[in-house]
């Protein structure tokens, strides 16, 4: 597999794994809300892979990767604007970020860890981005964040492409759980979608038949 300018080039058959690290504004990694998901809702990021729209009727083929987005695996902020700050040390700044809530009325579940990302200005104007973890200001401590996508696709999957043109997207999705779904269902009702990744290009090349699977029984057929 290759890609050039967000397009994908692989083989029928190929087994690769596709990385994207997401940003928005100003070069900030994504950061996801915590309103998206709640006791009846959850988030996913939706990868879907479809033919390309001159394809219609039943020869269209579509499938959505559906990925848990929920807290458990990316870290939710109340805002998902970046906060400057002044401050270099990780107590001063959970004893800042404190005020800044209690001024806000001290919302539920909030604390400076998960408030917002937060970043400074160094003097040629660029921005360094960090999040505060801890529980106090006791154990506050900067950490490195950053918002990565990764999605492996086994062979099953890509034999099932034929030689032509793909298209694939991302969009981070929330919406309320549909009860007792199955593997085969939508997990969500899709409510909010918020677009990451605009629509780019699979390219399918062909695969020498018989390189993967034995396909026939030629006598000339041999593994060496």
């Amino acid at each position: 597999m290759r890609s050039k300018a967000g397009d994908i080039y692989c083989e029928r058959g190929e087994t690769f794994t596709i990385a994207f690290d997401i940003r928005g504004n100003n070069n900030a990694p994504y950061c996801i809300s915590r309103s998206l998901d709640a006791a009846n809702r959850k988030s996913y990021l939706l990868l879907t892979v479809a033919s390309s729209d001159n394809i219609t009727g039943d020869n269209r083929y579509i499938a959505n990767f559906w990925c848990d987005a929920s807290n458990d695996v990316y870290k939710h902020f109340y805002s998902t604007q970046p906060a400057e700050i002044a401050v270099t040390g990780a107590a001063d700044a959970w004893t800042l970020i404190e005020s800044r809530l209690t001024a806000l009325g001290s919302p539920e579940g909030v604390t400076p860890a998960n408030y917002s990302l937060y970043y400074n200005v160094a003097e040629d104007g660029t921005r360094t981005y960090k999040q505060l973890t801890g529980t106090s200001k006791t154990d506050a401590a900067w950490a490195d964040y950053s918002f990565k996508f990764i999605k492996h696709f086994p062979k099953a999957v890509t034999e099932q492409w034929v030689e032509q043109r793909y298209d694939y997207s991302l969009k981070l999705v929330s919406g309320e759980i549909v009860a007792n779904a199955t593997s085969d269902d939508r997990p969500i009702v899709v409510d909010h979608s918020y677009p990451l990744i605009a629509p780019h290009s699979v390219y399918i090349g062909s695969n020498i038949r018989g390189s993967i699977n034995a396909v026939d029984k030629s006598i000339n057929y041999k593994e060496a």
